[in-house]
């Protein structure tokens, strides 16, 4: 099996034994996307910011808590858009590295408290690193009302993002997969990623032209982003 599939097949599975904590697309009844970015905050963040301005198009960013600190501006610019931002760990860690504890002090209760400080708020949508997460660490998460929020389109643009026709690439297999009530994840990142903004400039107004309208994940799957 590709691995999309095995994530896809993971998601259903999860979302299936925690309805209310854990999504991956929406039930499919309204022509609704989610555009979502993990790996920020990065340099590519602020042309996304103008690119996603531009076309009036919300969207929600999954955050790394120990990047947070240089970027206040561009957190209260986010929010000020009405985007939605969310947890994405302390430093990207790989879940089954750690202890479920570790994961609960390092990871989440310390971005937890880094975004309260700079902003005030603290994230309730939480996404997990590679989509790993332990059964211990979700039980933690569900225990303390977080939504874990995946995807059901990952058209791998941190691949090879310097290729020829990656722009092109990664477009056209979102432009085929999508579906109703879709949760896309783009990365984001260092200098590398830069046309991720490439990517969205091509793939907003197409999806526009389909009908589809843009939401973020948390009013996608009809849950609450912060606490």
């Amino acid at each position: 099996m590709y691995q999309q599939e095995l994530d896809l097949a993971q998601a259903r599975r999860l979302a299936t034994q925690y309805p209310e904590h854990y999504f991956y697309q929406g039930n499919g009844n309204r022509l609704e996307i989610a555009l979502t970015f993990s790996d920020g905050p990065a340099p590519t963040t602020a042309p996304l910011l103008d690119l996603l301005r531009v076309h009036q198009v919300p969207a929600t960013f999954f955050w790394q808590g120990n990047l947070l600190a240089g970027h206040h501006q561009l957190l209260r610019q986010i929010l000020a858009d009405g985007h939605t931002v969310g947890s994405h760990t302390w430093d990207h860690v790989h879940a089954a590295e750690i202890s479920v504890a570790d994961f609960w002090l390092e990871q989440i209760q310390r971005t937890d408290q880094e975004f309260q400080r700079l902003a005030g708020l603290r994230p309730r949508l939480y996404r997990p690193p590679y989509a790993e997460l332990t059964a211990e660490q979700l039980r933690m998460l569900v225990r303390h009302d977080f939504r874990v929020m995946g995807w059901s389109i990952d058209p791998r643009n941190w691949e090879h993002p310097d290729a020829q026709g990656h722009v092109m690439r990664v477009t056209e297999t979102i432009l085929r997969q999508i579906h109703p009530q879709a949760i896309i994840v783009l990365h984001e990142g260092e200098a590398r990623m830069h046309n991720v903004a490439d990517i969205v400039e091509q793939v907003v107004p197409a999806l526009k032209s389909r009908g589809y309208r843009f939401v973020t994940a948390d009013r996608l799957t009809g849950v609450r982003a912060y606490g």
